[in-house]
């Protein structure tokens, strides 16, 4: 595999993983939602609406996810950084 081709193959790698990661956050939002209905609106009990905590979280995961997965962080620094010392040599 050429070094492109390679270099493309990690980018699909980081996509598919991300679409996975999406897809089962995605599913998890209705489960905790469900355990709440089930523990605290259903035993007619006042309890924080607990949900909104691990989806916020695992929310900011998912968007760092997404961030590596379609844009390249920090890529133009580095770039420019690099022009920089190789048109020191």
């Amino acid at each position: 595999m050429e070094l492109q081709e390679f270099e493309l193959w990690e980018i699909a790698q980081k996509r598919v993983s991300f679409r996975y990661h999406f897809g089962i956050y995605l599913t998890m939002i209705p489960v905790f939602c469900g355990i709440w209905y089930v523990t605290a609106y259903l035993a007619h009990r006042d309890i924080i609406f607990w949900p909104v905590f691990p989806i916020a979280g695992w929310g900011i995961g998912v968007l760092f996810h997404y961030l590596s997965a379609y844009r390249k962080l920090g890529d133009k620094a580095v770039r420019k950084e690099f022009e920089k010392l190789k048109n020191l040599q």
